[in-house]
């Protein structure tokens, strides 16, 4: 069966505690990640909850909206450079 390589970004301390744990159930990266694939396509959901934590200090927190809106706005005004960047999900070889 041919096979697909997946790319994601993540800190390096993330990855160092995930190789860290994997190591520790006796996994690698590589099966761990396979592991999750296969969970969410099996019951069509991400197997977990995804909430903003009662909103302290989630995306939509009153915080975080006004720390955007003054990045916008200087962005608009020229005062900061936007940036874009390719991400990579998914390579087919």
């Amino acid at each position: 069966m041919a096979m697909a390589t997946l790319t994601a970004r993540i800190t390096p301390s993330d990855k160092s505690e995930f190789e860290d744990f994997c190591s520790n159930v006796g996994l690698n990266v590589s099966t761990a990640i396979n592991l999750f694939v296969k969970k969410v396509l099996s019951e069509r959901r991400i197997p977990f909850d995804v909430s903003d934590s009662a909103g302290a200090g989630g995306f939509w927190s009153e915080e975080n909206q006004s720390y955007l809106r003054s990045q916008v706005k200087k962005i608009r005004s020229g005062e900061i450079q936007w940036q874009q960047h390719e991400i990579i999900e998914e390579n087919d070889e």
